[in-house]
């Protein structure tokens, strides 16, 4: 059969799998020779690489339907069929985990499918049933296989636990840690671990759950972050509040003693948060008690008066931000709005100078006329 005759032939059934209706495609599958029923069933039926076992898997079907297509071909080729890549490396078992079809994951194991394979950027089938809270089932299933492994890394360094963590559900971070606890260590290709991925999307419960596993909170990235600062910069106000009661005295020092890979103290990282890198912020009145909680810990003229490597204050990058409330509160705790970085610039100056109207307003108010002259110059 020519290869025109071969995409005619899978036609039909991949326009009814798409179309959600498996049982139809599969009783015109039984209808044909044996000969052409093992090419139906494990060739790509569309442009992605996707075959009626990948359309199957991703749709969730029924157990009894995808048995039911299974048992169209040769146990050689079930083999074949269970681990063929798409065009992006997905498999039936990674269509399942993403899915959260977590009844066809024995099914497809049970057929010879690799629990460990990897798709595109090398996710396994962990990683992507790690991805979506409500996949919990499915990422249990793939636990049990015999082999599994929770230790592979992603192209980004990232293990099934980071996932997890990124989306955040306590009872998956659980699971992982229950299946190898060492985890909680691991690294990703920019050194950070799984604990500082949960604090920079505010999973409290996670972050707890972490600490009491042996996470370290002071651990640095290559950007200089650790806990308290993925905290800070995600402005999630609540997650500080419960660090310093967990630990007041290494909150106190580090906030009066960090500085990460840009020279930047956690005020700086609070005054801009939502600007530039700085972009996990959840609600401006978050963002704004965050500043406010450090604050109330280092309100020194030493800590406003802090540079970065720039040469800028926690002041300019609020300013530079359009940050009017972070810019009235620092002022009010005694910043120095005439102070200038490398750049000779003034907040006032970075303010005017990217438009933000309502924080160049509050600046002008407290500037000097010398420094009123220089922004019109």
């Amino acid at each position: 059969m020519d290869e025109g005759a071969l995409r005619g032939l899978c036609r039909r059934p991949a326009v009814k799998a798409r179309a959600g209706q498996l049982e139809a495609a599969i009783e015109w599958i039984r209808a044909r020779e044996p000969a052409e029923r093992e090419m139906v069933v494990a060739r790509p039926v569309n442009g992605q690489g996707d075959t009626l076992l990948h359309f199957a898997c991703r749709n969730a079907h029924a157990v009894e339907l995808v048995t039911a297509l299974l048992q169209l071909t040769t146990d050689v080729a079930v083999a074949a069929a269970v681990n063929r890549r798409n065009k992006v490396g997905h498999t039936a078992l990674h269509e399942a985990a993403l899915s959260g079809a977590a009844d066809l994951v024995p099914l497809l194991l049970s057929c010879g499918a690799d629990v460990n394979r990897t798709k595109q950027a090398d996710w396994t089938a962990l990683h992507l049933a790690a991805s979506r809270a409500e996949n919990l089932a499915t990422l249990l299933a793939l636990l049990a296989a015999p082999g599994r492994r929770v230790d592979l890394q992603n192209r980004d360094g990232w293990t099934p636990l980071h996932v997890a963590c990124q989306q955040g559900d306590a009872q998956m971070v659980s699971a992982l840690l229950s299946a190898d606890p060492t985890q909680v260590g691991v690294m990703s290709t920019t050194g950070s671990s799984p604990v500082m991925t949960a604090a920079l999307h505010g999973h409290q419960a996670t972050v707890q759950l972490l600490l009491a596993h042996g996470a370290s909170p002071t651990h640095e990235n290559s950007s200089g972050w650790n806990v308290y600062a993925s905290a800070v910069a995600g402005g999630h106000h609540a997650l500080l509040a419960f660090l310093r009661t967990a630990d007041p005295e290494q909150f106190r020092a580090v906030v009066q003693g960090y500085r990460n890979a840009l020279g930047q103290s956690l005020l700086h990282m609070a005054a801009h948060i939502g600007d530039g890198d700085v972009f996990f912020a959840t609600t401006p009145a978050d963002a704004l008690a965050t500043l406010i909680l450090l604050l109330s810990e280092n309100q020194t003229v030493e800590a406003l008066g802090a540079r970065d490597k720039y040469g800028a204050t926690p002041l300019h990058l609020a300013a530079k931000a359009g940050h009017a409330a972070h810019a009235r509160t620092l002022l009010k705790y005694g910043a120095d709005p005439e102070a200038r970085d490398h750049r000779e610039n003034t907040p006032l100056i970075l303010a005017e100078r990217f438009q933000h109207a309502e924080t160049a307003r509050i600046l002008r108010a407290v500037a000097s006329p010398l420094q009123s002259k220089d922004t019109v110059n």
